[in-house]
């Protein structure tokens, strides 16, 4: 099993676990670059994509609400399911 699902498996298995640094590892995998930071909120963009917003609290702690948004929106579930086959 790679790093990288691993990662993806913190994400969907764990969203309560997951901090920025994560969300920064899997989101670069993915082909984004974190733009800006603007207080507690990360900004990350793809070309020919819409920008990705990650509000943080406490530091680097990142809302399960936030992770699972991150999942639907990167259809994790998908990507998962293909790399076991």
């Amino acid at each position: 099993m790679s790093s990288l699902e691993k990662l993806v498996e913190k994400f969907l298995f764990k969203p309560s676990k997951v901090d920025i640094g994560d969300v920064m590892r899997l989101l670069g995998a993915f082909g984004y670059k974190r733009r800006k930071k603007s207080g507690s909120e990360y900004v990350f963009h793809k070309k020919g994509g819409y920008p990705i917003n990650v509000p943080t609290v406490e530091g680097s702690h990142v809302k399960s609400p936030y992770v699972k948004r991150l999942v639907k929106r990167l259809d994790l579930e998908e990507w998962y399911e293909k790399s076991k086959e």
